[in-house]
């Protein structure tokens, strides 16, 4: 039987073929209504005109298309080239009688609101005919007939001959350089057979429009045909209508480096007068010159051409820098090249297939043999790779004769890094077999993992293997573990690690097993309470769509710890989702909490849920807000579940006295260490508890505004330090984002360092599908040395953990220029073929079973496919865009669907105004719908780069480009949405305005073989110069809630207290100016100061001078510190987002 993957693969090819069909007009012989260049949206080779400006406005035309490649010199006097062009031509037919009734019925049912299906019907309609007899003589009315614009298609390369350029004819020997213009006799003796076409074929014709119909059309002309004959036997007047139709293909040849460079060109040399531009204008298209669908096919003979080196692409030895020919205007079509290497063809939609990568099951991790035979089980692995170690050894050997010392040098890094990651990886094998608490920490995270309800049975291999890699820098946070100091010395902990692995790959599991090791370890050697791991998106969608991922691996790992005699005793394993008053308040009160409970059910749900299902048993949570304990709680709506309050904390005030085990947060809210005096409970823990409400901080209870408790019990809280500190998305921090965030990562560092009793850090680990020169990115965003998982393999196509499945499609791309139209009409035209495409399925799902290879499926198979590629997603560079396409779909794409009788599009939106709450309904929509077709009420996404990262569905599958996004990693984020299961469709709309969009659709297939390594740098410099400005009044004021304000013990968080430090000399400004030093980084691991730092050494003693200055000269009021240094002129950071001051502007 055939399996799903190959019957969506020939769905997905046939459809894109017809699509392609559409937009070029190749299978098209007659045009009904429709104006050739409206219909077809690629490949259009405009006529000349000396004023084209005059009707074309936001267009790019062309008249061109071309070729360039290279043959040997030493060939010259025996190469021949072989040039046929191709495209179509189309000229104006009057229509058949049948033809013109039929649209006659089509517009006179609509205006009278009737469902005839003869003239004749109209005509013995008394009421028609008074109608139209009470507007007749008027010079124009709603019941004017038109006349139905028909075309009929000439295939160029039928009938014109190919031409034959004998190159040496063509070359001057002497200054090595040859031209064959429009002028030259091959190409007039193209146009004189063209003329010959126009005489044989078209005038020809009976039915050319050969004279302009002038009368009006009524319904009497149109009861008989042979009314009608006689209608247009009446319009042969005077004026004749003639074709105006000419090309030429011309070449340049020229001679450098032992190379003959050749370009040939296809154009349009059609003249188009200024009338028929003003006939255009109106859409009275009689003439048409332009050339549709124009192509080359180029046979070369007696030689073969030399691959073209594309030098500007980056030096790597697994790529190929070469390419056959270069395209103009165009692309060469790579799927007609031969091995030959005599035959080039040129396409205006290029395509490209992407393969999908598939983890390597060879050596299976079995979730049941990891907690059985842990050790035995990762030997195995171990194994596995040294003998790949081995091969790349001996690759390495073979190759070494044929790759430059550039690339060998490359090889040998690739070879040791890989060398590198299995010593990381058998580190940690022997820790699980030496020592037992890590033993059963590791078995635990893989029963856990092994009870989960989306459990496939096993890791992947590279997720396995990082997570055993870094259990010794996990290990080393635990001093009392006797760890050898030659086996401590090897510890990465103070290194970053970066997972690095395509969108879909199971990076999140990656990390989320190291969490869950982690969450056990550090139960079993005495952590009994406190955070273990903070999560940190750079988005709130993607913050939202991974609580319910963590809670329901949480839920699990809980069970286990019930019963688990040396954490059963410790704290709940909780949930925390730190994302801003957004999403969730920052605090609540008692009033707050009733106006909560006043609203509905569905409507507290609506505005507060962040995990929508209950992760013990999958029935619905509710929101409940608890006034005694202060808390907005996620309740279970099944009776039958015994759980009922589950430990998931989403109001920041609630983080802070619950401190559960994981949070969850956008980067954002690390910039709270220089507002709130509670955030850094997180990393110091408390020492003290208040029954009603959690731990306390450092005045009390944290609710102290509502709390009526006296007494707290003492706690001791063992390593309060998170050991993890793990960002996704790592790519997104950047810019001024990652600039400001790169000033609190260091200032929660130098606070875990030296001011909590674990006195250390927290292992950063980044994850990214895609990023360039991330060495750079995590030493400006950290000061780390950044460490890759998996290291870069010598082979493209496969390393140990992966490899590229070319039997099984995982995209289509294709892409092209709407030259001739305006972008936003060829976005909207193009949405309109897709749907054409698809509709034809949806309303007859029995052709399916026409598509060769398909013709067993079942008539729910063939249900299903329709689903699969019903939904199209439209991705907009700008907000702007999005509103347009949606736009020009209502008005005119939707009314000529309509008019066609074909679903209209109804558009969702995903752009940056939508919360994270619309998007979840979008999803779960398209998720839960047992027929997408017709249960949903939108049909299609137009989003921005929001939909790039979290949004994931199986019925994501087409995807469409309103121009090439700003970056290579965020078009390979955006585009992964399609075929995360089935083969998916990826159309790029190259804006034909932008020289770099064009370069996309000259490079098109080397774009997307390099893509990765074109992805572009992480713009981040964490030493600009005005980036400390901004940071400096959040960090000291940090630097003061956190260190100062507990060790001093009076309310300096207050503005008077605050004076009275600084006038005391609590606070020695000297002291403050050496830890800010210490905090952004002036300061070498060695003790030395860094050259690059003394702009900001210098900013910092101006700062702190000017800033104790005005404390202690200016009059405070009783206010918190933060509006305090407002007050004199320091704005502190309420957000990494939070940089300048809003600009109110009100219009009269």
């Amino acid at each position: 039987m055939m399996n799903e993957q190959l019957w969506h693969k020939l769905f997905a090819e046939k459809i894109t073929k017809e699509y392609i069909g559409k937009l070029t007009g190749e299978e098209i012989p007659r045009i009904e209504g429709k104006v050739p260049e409206d219909l077809f949206i690629v490949g259009q080779l405009a006529p000349a005109s000396t004023n084209m400006a005059s009707y074309i406005t936001s267009r790019v035309i062309i008249n061109g298309i071309g070729v360039n490649f290279n043959i040997p010199v030493e060939d010259i006097p025996n190469a021949v080239l072989t040039v046929q062009p191709c495209g179509n031509w189309f000229y104006r037919v009057y229509p058949s009688y049948t033809e013109q009734c039929q649209a006659t019925i089509r517009q006179y049912n609509k205006l009278f609101d009737r469902a005839y299906t003869t003239i004749g019907q109209f005509w013995s309609d008394t009421e028609v005919k008074e109608k139209i007899a009470s507007v007749e003589g008027k010079k124009s009315n709603s019941y004017d007939i038109p006349l139905l614009q028909i075309y009929k298609r000439v295939s160029i390369e039928q009938e014109c001959s190919a031409l034959v350029f004998k190159v040496a004819d063509l070359v001057d020997p002497e200054n090595q350089m040859g031209i064959v213009d429009d002028l030259d006799p091959i190409n007039q003796e193209l146009f004189r057979q063209i003329q010959d076409i126009i005489a044989q074929k078209v005038l020809t014709d009976p039915h050319y429009y050969k004279y302009d119909v002038k009368s009006r059309i009524t319904l009497g002309d149109l009861v008989t045909e042979e009314k009608w004959n006689a209608f247009l036997q009446r319009e042969k007047k005077e004026v004749v209508n003639t074709v105006n139709w000419n090309m030429a293909v011309t070449g340049e040849f020229k001679v450098k480096n032992r190379i003959l460079s050749i370009g040939l060109k296809l154009i349009n040399k059609a003249e188009q007068v200024e009338g028929e531009l003003l006939k255009k204008r109106h859409k009275d298209h009689v003439k048409i010159s332009t050339i549709f669908n124009a192509r080359l096919k180029v046979q070369l003979e007696g030689t073969k051409y030399i691959p073209i080196e594309l030098s500007h692409f980056q030096d790597d030895y697994k790529y190929s820098k070469e390419q056959a020919a270069l395209g103009f205007n165009c692309n060469i079509d790579f799927l007609e090249l031969r091995e030959t290497m005599d035959y080039i063809v040129t396409t205006n939609v290029p395509a490209f297939k992407q393969y999908r990568l598939k983890t390597n099951n060879d050596i299976p991790a079995h979730f049941i043999d990891l907690i059985n035979s842990p050790v035995e089980t990762l030997d195995t692995i171990h194994q596995g790779m040294l003998k790949v170690l081995t091969d790349w050894r001996r690759t390495q050997k073979e190759k070494s004769v044929v790759l430059s010392e550039k690339a060998k040098r490359q090889m040998r890094s690739e070879i040791d890094d890989f060398e590198i990651e299995i010593e990381r990886f058998k580190l940690g094998i022997d820790l699980i077999r030496d020592y037992s608490i890590i033993r059963d920490a590791f078995v635990c995270m893989n029963q856990a993992f092994a009870n989960s309800p989306k459990s496939y049975g096993g890791w992947r291999l590279f997720q396995i293997v990082y997570i055993v890699s870094v259990i010794l820098d996990i290990a080393s946070c635990e001093k009392k573990l006797p760890l050898p100091e030659n086996i401590k010395a090897k510890s990465t902990f103070d290194a970053a690690d970066v997972i690095y692995f395509p969108t879909g790959g199971g990076k999140t599991e990656a990390f989320l097993g190291t969490v869950v090791f982690n969450l056990f370890f550090d139960r079993i050697r005495g952590k009994k309470c406190g955070v273990t791991a903070i999560l940190r998106y750079p988005l709130r969608l993607l913050a939202a769509q991974q609580a319910s991922r963590v809670a329901n691996i949480l839920a699990q790992a809980e069970l286990i710890r019930r019963q688990h005699p040396q954490m059963r005793s410790s704290d709940s394993f909780g949930l925390g989702y730190l994302c801003g008053e957004g999403n969730t308040p920052n605090k609540l009160s008692k009033y707050k909490l009733d106006e909560i409970n006043s609203l509905s059910q569905e409507e507290r749900d609506k505005k507060y849920l962040v995990v929508e299902k209950c992760p013990f048993c999958g029935a619905d949570l509710h929101m409940v807000a608890d006034v005694d304990h202060m808390k907005l709680v996620h309740v279970c709506g099944n009776k039958h579940c015994r759980e009922s309050v589950l430990p998931i904390y989403i109001v920041d005030n609630e983080i802070y006295r619950y401190l559960p085990s994981v949070i969850i947060s956008t980067v954002d809210k690390m910039s709270a260490i220089g507002f709130n005096r509670n955030f850094a409970q997180i990393f110091r823990g408390s020492d003290q508890k208040c029954i009603m409400h959690g731990y306390c901080g450092p005045d009390g209870c944290i609710e102290f505004k509502e709390c009526e408790e006296e007494h707290f019990s003492t706690v001791s809280m063992y390593d309060p330090v998170p050991t993890l500190m793990i960002q996704d998305e790592l790519h997104l921090i950047r810019e001024s984002l990652g600039t400001y965030d790169s000033h609190y990562e260091l200032m929660i560092d130098y606070f875990c360092r030296n001011h909590t009793s674990s006195r250390r850090g927290m292992k950063v680990i980044g994850a990214t599908a895609t990023i360039s020169n991330y060495e750079d990115q995590i030493n400006q965003l950290f000061l780390k040395t950044p460490r890759r998982f998996p290291c870069e393999s010598i082979d493209l196509k496969k390393n140990f953990y992966s490899y590229i499945d070319e039997n099984d499609l995982n995209r289509i791309i294709i892409g092209y220029a709407p030259f001739g139209r305006a972008i936003i009409s060829g976005v909207a035209y193009s949405l309109k073929a897709l749907r054409e495409v698809i509709w034809e399925y949806v309303l007859v799902p029995d052709h399916i079973r026409k598509i060769k290879g398909l013709e067993e499926l079942t008539d729910e198979q063939c249900k299903k496919l329709v689903q699969d590629y019903w939904l199209s997603i439209e991705y907009n560079n700008v907000k702007t865009d999005s509103t347009n396409v949606v736009g020009a779909l209502n008005n005119p794409i939707n009314i000529e669907l309509n008019d066609e009788g074909i679903r209209t599009y109804a558009a969702a939106k995903m752009t940056g105004d939508d919360s994270f709450q619309d998007v979840r309904k979008i999803l779960a929509e398209i998720e839960t719908a047992k027929d997408i077709v017709n249960d949903v009420d939108f049909n299609m996404i137009s989003a921005t780069s929001m939909i790039s990262h979290g949004v994931d569905a199986d019925r994501f599958n087409e995807i469409m480009f309103f121009g090439i996004p700003g970056s290579t990693a965020e078009y390979i984020q955006a585009y992964s949405r399609a075929g995360r299961k089935y083969p998916g469709i990826v159309i790029d709309v190259i804006r034909p305005s932008r020289p770099t969009d064009q370069s996309y659709l000259r490079y098109f297939q080397k774009f997307h073989e390099y893509k990765d390594i074109l992805v572009d740098p992480v713009p981040i410099n964490r030493w600009a110069n005005k980036a400390i400005d901004v940071t400096l009044p959040g960090i000291l004021c940090g630097l003061i809630l956190s260190v100062y304000y507990p060790i001093i013990g009076h309310r300096i968080y207050m503005m008077p207290e605050l004076k009275k430090a600084v006038v005391d000399g609590e606070l020695d400004p000297t002291i403050i100016k050496k830890q800010l030093y210490e905090i952004y980084g002036c300061i070498g691991a060695d003790g030395s100061i860094r050259p690059i730092s003394k702009i900001y050494q210098r900013k910092i003693d101006e700062f702190v001078d000017v800033l104790f200055k005005r404390i202690i000269d200016k009059s405070v009021g009783e206010e918190y510190i933060t509006g305090g240094f407002n007050n004199l002129g320091f704005h502190v950071m309420q957000s990494l987002r939070d940089t300048e001051k809003q600009l109110i502007v009100e219009v009269n």
